[in-house]
């Protein structure tokens, strides 16, 4: 969805007090995420001197001190919009809010996976010379809602109705549990379509798993938990009622749909240490019966729980390996996570003042070759240290989890459970009945509250005898004793799986045919991929790839006015280069993950 995201450049502590202003108006305008500068547009100044601009009006009203300037990113739903549409948006926000009175560059970025933009104003009005004031709400009421509506102009996704003025709108929590219905409906609906031989069994499939169904223009749904009921057609259009209807009347070939499980419980087979992982491990283990058992359970219920899966798996999977016993473990873990983090914070600030020195030598006219071997080291060290600090504040995370987990969940447990295998569910029998629907018209929905049916549980017939049941203690759950390992599940013969991998994954690779001289034109022309290949950054280290790098450009006679496109260029091929490998050991990943979910569904 189109959201808007909002930041400020306070003034710098030692130098330029202007330095933040002037990097960000670099970044937005690099050409390399930007088509060489073609989408870059200005508001009461020209992008080339817009930071001279900003500086003298500030000058002008005495305003050189506290905030900068602000940063406003536009960033669209990933597969939506052009880059013409971007920039129109952009350019009409920036017109319409800051109301032609300072002065602002845009920038439309093509560098990631979803199309996004910059905007960055002086924080000096140029007008009367106040500051720019941000007052809590003006994102919701003012600065989204010209985005939202600009969005709509493109029929591209927008901020739902939590942020409009209606005031019977949830809170922000309240909106994301809400949302975090839509996938999950969505599966249930396309798996009980799948399964349903009639719309009157649809009906019946999705009211055992615990929904309540209202059927009259439109079918809506709601289940316990849920603020408000869900339209089908709005979440497919194919649930619509026409449309659903004249699924059943006419024939239609078999699709196979994937049942929804939210986690295969994998965890299950590392049994718990002592009774505080046992907790964990109850909860865990009772979730999986409700998937397996999700129409007998109506399992809507635990809906937040399901949901929250994986976490639940991460969670018990930590204690088992740290081997916790109790909450003075757990906080003590928590204590050491805290400082490993605060320890990678300073070796991070000693980098960068380290980057800062190295620059500035290279600025006042040090050698390319070491400044460029640095960057790329320093990139490296900066790199790794990230990749730690991520890993430990996921570990806090998990541990933070714990200790907010409630791992209460009773409830009662068959007799007969296996849980083996959760894609196989059994599905309750449909007794037909004679159900009377209302025609399909095109009425208000508001007409629809006196002709629609509602088909509550109580009203139906129970078409299967519940199994019978024993009371499961809270703290004390184990699973079934004829469990299959994880490890069976790869113990079927992997003969020939790298070829098929090999055969799945098709590198990329630039092959000249009759190829001319290099030149400086043409080197412009090729591809990232083909300037590795030309270049010969792949399978060699990060001195020789500098090496090559500055070779190949001088021999063309490539030379760049600015350190930072020379830096840009190399560190972008770099990545490119190291990207081909990573390609190739994602899609064995995944060929891998596909063959064991096709086990699991086929078993």
């Amino acid at each position: 969805m189109a959201i808007t995201k909002i930041m400020y450049m306070k003034a710098g502590k030692a130098g330029n007090v202007a330095a933040h202003l002037k990097h960000s108006l670099e970044y937005i305008c690099n050409e390399a995420k930007t088509e060489n500068r073609s989408l870059v547009g200005g508001i009461n100044c020209l992008p080339d001197y817009a930071y001279e601009q900003m500086i003298g009006t500030k000058e002008m009203f005495g305003q050189v001190g506290g905030r900068q300037g602000y940063h406003f990113i536009i960033s669209l739903k990933p597969g939506e919009g052009t880059t013409e549409q971007m920039y129109d948006i952009v350019q009409r926000f920036a017109e319409e809010f800051l109301g032609g009175e300072y002065e602002a560059v845009f920038a439309v970025h093509t560098d990631k996976d979803h199309l996004h933009s910059h905007l960055v104003f002086n924080s000096v009005n140029m007008i009367n010379g106040r500051k720019y004031d941000y007052r809590k709400g003006d994102w919701k009421d003012i600065i989204q809602p010209i985005t939202n509506r600009l969005c709509e102009e493109y029929g591209l996704s927008i901020v739902a109705a939590e942020y409009s003025k209606d005031p019977v709108n949830m809170n922000r929590k309240q909106w994301e549990k809400e949302q975090s219905w839509k996938d999950f409906i969505t599966g249930d609906m396309l798996y009980c379509r799948n399964k349903a031989e009639s719309f009157e069994e649809f009906v019946f499939l999705m009211e055992k798993l615990g929904y309540e169904v209202k059927v009259g223009a439109h079918i809506s749904v709601k289940a316990d938990g849920m603020r408000r009921s869900r339209r089908l057609d709005t979440l497919d259009e194919e649930f619509s009622l026409q449309n659903l209807q004249e699924y059943y009347e006419q024939p239609h070939p078999y699709k196979y749909v994937a049942l929804p499980v939210y986690q295969p419980g994998y965890a299950l087979i590392k049994k718990p240490k002592n009774a505080f992982q046992q907790r964990y491990y109850g909860k865990l283990y009772r979730m999986c019966v409700v998937q397996k058992y999700r129409f007998q359970y109506k399992y809507t219920r635990y809906q937040q729980d399901l949901i929250r899966m994986k976490e639940l798996q991460e969670e018990y999977l930590f204690l088992n390996r740290t081997g916790i016993n109790g909450w003075n473990d757990v906080f003590d873990v928590k204590r050491v996570a805290e400082r490993k983090i605060a320890d990678i914070d300073a070796k991070k600030k000693e980098l960068y003042n380290e980057h800062a020195r190295q620059k500035y030598q290279y600025e006042k006219g040090g050698d390319v070759t070491v400044y460029l071997y640095h960057e790329a080291h320093y990139r490296e060290q900066l790199a790794e240290l990230k990749e730690k600090r991520k890993e430990a504040k996921s570990e806090l995370g998990t541990i933070n989890r714990c200790l907010s987990e409630s791992t209460y969940a009773h409830l009662e447990i068959p007799d007969d459970v296996d849980i083996e295998n959760l894609y196989v569910v059994d599905v309750p029998e449909f007794e037909s009945e004679t159900i009377s629907y209302p025609e399909y018209e095109a009425y208000e929905e508001k007409t629809v509250e006196t002709e629609s049916t509602v088909y509550g549980p109580a009203e139906r017939t129970e078409p299967f005898v519940e199994p019978t049941v024993s009371l499961v203690s809270e703290t004390i759950t184990e699973p079934v004793s004829e469990t299959v390992p994880l490890s069976e599940a790869f113990s079927e013969d992997t003969e020939g799986f790298a070829e098929r991998v090999a055969e799945e994954v098709v590198e990329e690779t630039y092959h000249p045919v009759n190829e001319p001289e290099m030149t400086k034109e043409r080197y412009e022309t090729l591809t990232d991929k083909e300037k590795v290949e030309w270049i010969g950054l792949e399978d060699c280290d990060v001195q020789e790839r500098i090496h090559r790098f500055v070779s190949k450009m001088n021999s063309i006679g490539i030379v760049y006015k600015y350190s930072a496109d020379m830096l840009d260029e190399f560190i972008r091929l770099e990545a490119v280069s190291k990207d081909k490998k990573s390609e190739q050991r994602e899609e064995a990943d995944i060929i891998l993950q596909r063959d064991y979910e096709n086990k699991g569904k086929s078993r």
